[in-house]
């Protein structure tokens, strides 16, 4: 079940009785200060944040209708609640507003050890990193990596570790086809190319470089630019490819893919690391033929300085 934006004023007028202005880009809408925003379908915390920001509520009611996204969403809104800005959240079932408890913490995925040890073997004689992944399909996996793109992951099967090879679900299956090399020949040749196109010819349209732009300009920060403020070492960087904490400085940074990602996708990035650890300074690092598209002004409500750093 989803909820549109046609539908929630009725939900909310049988619970609550009143009578909503809605958004008709979302099914969220306000009501004497009070805004209600449905958590679901890629409409994330940091999404609900920023509208409510923009609206100048006094309380916000968070909707969901998964019993997962419920609980994440009550331990985020028992975080940020503050006396500016009163955040609740319900589970939406059967047209009936429930309350959930709070989920756990997410935690970064750690890899089986000998998942990680095949994988550094097999990625020790190329310029490659090794960190850990998870999927639906595998669960937690070791990921080996060229310039911030997944060229082949390491994944236990039936207690057995099997190395898949390539850029995507298609190319694994085309590499799981082809013998013509071993198998650390094969991620050898993956890695020259993707090296090639993404750090030595910095070819910005070729299609190997569109692809995770965040993890790319991760590499470029752990690698290149050693001259920027705060910069993490590569050690310190979390298991999201797309954010890096450095606990003793208490600056974060977020690594925006392209600036067709709104504002809020990169908040959402941060707002859980914020939510368990303090941070004085977010720097956001973007393509610098991107940065002008930019404005983190609506995140001033997060109480943390912020900084756009441009990279190539």
């Amino acid at each position: 079940m989803s909820v549109t934006p046609d539908l929630l004023p009725s939900l909310v007028k049988a619970r609550f009785g009143l009578c909503l202005e809605t958004d008709l880009n979302l099914a969220a809408g306000t009501a004497s200060g009070r805004g209600f925003f449905c958590v679901q379908e890629g409409l994330s915390f940091g999404h609900a944040l920023l509208w409510a920001s923009k609206q100048k509520l006094e309380t916000l009611t968070l909707l969901a209708v998964d019993p997962e996204v419920a609980a994440s969403i009550t331990r985020l809104a028992t975080a940020y609640s503050s006396e500016e800005l009163c955040i609740e959240s319900f589970l939406l079932l059967g047209g009936e507003f429930q309350e959930v408890a709070p989920s756990g913490a997410p935690t970064p995925p750690a890899a089986p050890q000998h998942l990680l040890d095949e994988a550094t073997g097999l990625a020790q004689s190329i310029d490659c990193d090794v960190v850990s992944q998870r999927s639906k399909q595998w669960g937690e996996y070791a990921s080996i990596t060229c310039y911030g793109l997944e060229i082949a992951r390491v994944v236990d099967h039936e207690g057995s570790a099997v190395t898949e090879i390539g850029v995507g679900q298609a190319d694994r299956e085309i590499n799981a086809l082809t013998q013509v090399a071993s198998i650390q020949e094969r991620i050898s040749l993956v890695a020259d190319k993707v090296s090639t196109v993404r750090h030595r010819e910095r070819n910005a349209q070729h299609p190997l470089a569109q692809l995770d732009r965040a993890g790319y300009l991760r590499s470029l920060a752990s690698e290149e630019l050693v001259d920027l403020p705060n910069l993490i070492s590569d050690d310190q960087f979390s298991a999201n490819p797309r954010v890096g904490l450095n606990p003793e400085k208490k600056s974060l940074w977020v690594f925006a893919a392209n600036e067709y990602a709104p504002v809020f996708q990169v908040v959402a990035d941060w707002l859980e690391i914020m939510a368990a650890s303090p941070i004085d300074k977010v720097y956001i690092a973007v393509p610098e033929a991107d940065s002008k598209y930019l404005d983190f002004a609506a995140v001033s409500f997060l109480g943390v300085e912020t900084a756009i750093e441009s990279l190539n």
